[in-house]
């Protein structure tokens, strides 16, 4: 846990103001399990025994790791699926582009796409992205395992992949099937 406290609130010598520990003047320092970091005219208090606080750090580490590489898998199974059973998949995006599934009548069938062209086009637009999402995904989560055990300035640094993965995934399957797929051409009126 990290306690962060103002510097008006710590006096010179090493302590809270009220504190009787001592330091020698100038720089913040604390003694005992308390470590002092200055930062932006607040100083962090760690308020947790070093052995505690490493293993709750690695735990926390371990969990990240293995929710990016869960999605990683699951963006790269996706994509697998959809390269060996093309077909299948195919038709799934030639019916949500042309629109023939969805409700008789339909005041949006404006918006339908009856080129194949552009059906073979959109659909390796979706596998494309889902496969960099799972490649940038794995990378991160390499990565971040990597450096599990390193200091927070490298294995934040490492979340770099994740943001990019998570970024890519987040256009295919939130903005690529919720809102074009979804919304645009009214994938929830088909039966299908």
């Amino acid at each position: 846990m990290i306690v962060a406290a103002p510097l008006n609130s710590i006096d010179r010598k090493g302590g809270s103001v009220g504190d009787t520990r001592g330091g020698t003047g100038g720089d913040v320092e604390f003694k005992g399990i308390f470590d002092g970091v200055r930062a932006e005219g607040i100083v962090y208090l760690r308020a947790c025994s070093s052995t505690a606080g490493a293993k709750a750090m690695i735990e926390t580490r371990i969990s990240k790791v293995i929710m990016v590489a869960s999605l990683a898998l699951f963006a790269l199974l996706v994509t697998f699926d959809n390269l060996t059973d093309y077909d299948t998949n195919y038709a799934f995006v030639r019916h949500v582009l042309s629109m023939d599934t969805t409700f008789p009548g339909n005041a949006l069938l404006y918006r339908r796409i009856t080129s194949p062209v552009l059906w073979q086009a959109g659909y390796a637009l979706i596998i494309v992205g889902e496969g960099l999402s799972g490649i940038a995904l794995a990378v991160a989560a390499i990565s971040l395992a990597w450096r599990l055990r390193s200091d927070s300035v490298r294995f934040n640094h490492a979340k770099r992949s994740v943001i990019i993965g998570a970024a890519l995934g987040f256009l295919v399957w939130f903005f690529g099937f919720m809102v074009v797929g979804g919304e645009w051409f009214s994938m929830w009126q088909s039966p299908t």
